[in-house]
């Protein structure tokens, strides 16, 4: 209640980072109370506002509430590409949160169990013109 009546004025005072924050904490919300699409569209709002303003901490934390989300949902290899995205934005602004999401995405790995290697390798290496992650799925081809 108290986020819905933060955002029309986070808006009215242009503070697009603080209207981020906010949209991220009410996908929080939802998400905890078990409102898992409504959760995951405030996280796709927060996203683009935390690239706006340029705040790559936020922008990791979103990517990583989002993986979760998604994991959550039964959609497992976006949730890892969310948490892979998230990752990287962690290390490069030296977060301790990149530990955490390792340990998440070790977790997701070991759910999968050894499908997870013939199913998809993540590579995050390339970026498209609005600097996300190109994300290529791919299997592994075994030596004979």
């Amino acid at each position: 209640q108290f986020y819905e009546m933060a955002l029309p004025l986070r808006r009215a005072v242009g503070d697009r980072g603080g209207e981020a924050t906010t949209l991220n904490n009410m996908g929080g919300v939802y998400s905890a109370i078990g409102e898992k699409v409504k959760a995951l569209q405030f996280f796709e709002m927060a996203l683009p506002l935390y690239r706006a303003v340029g705040d790559r901490g936020g922008e990791a934390y979103t990517l990583h509430n989002m993986g979760l989300l998604l994991w959550e949902m039964g959609q497992q290899q976006e949730g890892m590409a969310m948490l892979e995205q998230a990752i990287a934005l962690f290390i490069a602004v030296r977060s301790p949160n990149a530990e955490i999401g390792k340990g998440y995405l070790s977790q997701m790995k070991a759910a999968l169990g050894p499908s997870y290697r013939a199913i998809a390798r993540l590579n995050l290496r390339e970026r498209d013109e609005q600097g996300n992650y190109k994300i290529r799925w791919f299997n592994r081809k075994r030596k004979s």
